[in-house]
């Protein structure tokens, strides 16, 4: 095998491990899995695990940018759009994981996800038949549903999917939560618990997610959410993010 080829099987193990979100854990190890290269051989010629993933970044960056620069301007073109996107695993954990710590350091990723956000939200703009909400907490919304999608891989995220192929997140079969009536029907107390009195479900919640229930009964605008909880417990976007989008998931399937 030449080193050309050697280099062609890791870049390919490495697509495999982006496009199911392992990308933030990688090492050799993983890399041999994915590639069927032996870590040993690995080790003999690469000349450290940064710099592969380095290489990889910059031959990732052309079909990045193709991507972005192609945004169409209808409902129908978008949902097109980002569902190819969601479907090319590896790009879209690129674009919308917040699972890639050591790789969100660099200038060029920071520069398309941000990119990203500001095709989403002009073309969002454009639309017609729009909630009676800022256009920015609809593109927060849609891109809240799509980190949805990559970074987790259940029935819920499958759902999320399949509803994404002719809906947006804010109108009705895509929900993220469930309906208003449920919502406003549940019983808590103080230790977290959470009662259903119609179909006698239940479930314990902590703290957070307590919060984020007491917020979703005042209101459905997850971007709102997420500032409220990002402002309340002192932590990152992203980790908010994460924190809801879990709830969302379990209160989804008692509920």
């Amino acid at each position: 095998m030449t080193t050309e080829e050697l280099q062609d099987a890791i870049f390919n193990g490495i697509d495999k491990l982006a496009a199911e979100n392992k990308i933030s854990h990688l090492s050799t190890q993983l890399i041999s899995r994915y590639s069927g290269i032996s870590e040993g051989k690995m080790l003999r010629h690469i000349p450290s695990l940064d710099k592969v993933i380095t290489k990889w970044l910059k031959g990732k960056e052309a079909e990045i940018n193709n991507f972005l620069n192609s945004f169409p301007a209808t409902k129908a073109e978008l949902l097109i759009h980002i569902n190819l996107l969601v479907n090319k695993g590896d790009i879209a954990t690129l674009l919308l994981s917040s699972n890639l710590d050591p790789l969100l350091d660099i200038d060029n990723l920071k520069k398309a996800r941000k990119q990203l956000e500001k095709h989403i939200n002009d073309v969002i703009k454009q639309l017609e038949d729009l909630p009676d909400r800022p256009t920015a907490d609809l593109a927060n919304e849609l891109m809240f549903c799509l980190k949805a999608i990559v970074e987790t891989n259940n029935a819920e995220s499958q759902r999320k999917k399949a509803s994404l192929a002719k809906d947006f997140p804010w109108e009705a079969e895509n929900e993220l939560f469930p309906a208003e009536d449920i919502l406003k029907r549940l019983a808590t107390n103080e230790s977290g618990f959470v009662f259903d009195p119609v179909s006698g479900r239940s479930y314990t919640a902590n703290e957070t997610a307590v919060s984020i229930l007491q917020l979703l009964r005042e209101t459905v605008n997850t971007s709102t959410i997420v500032d409220r909880v990002t402002e309340e417990y002192d932590v990152t976007r992203e980790a908010a993010e994460r924190d809801i989008l879990e709830f969302a998931g379990r209160l989804r399937g008692v509920l």
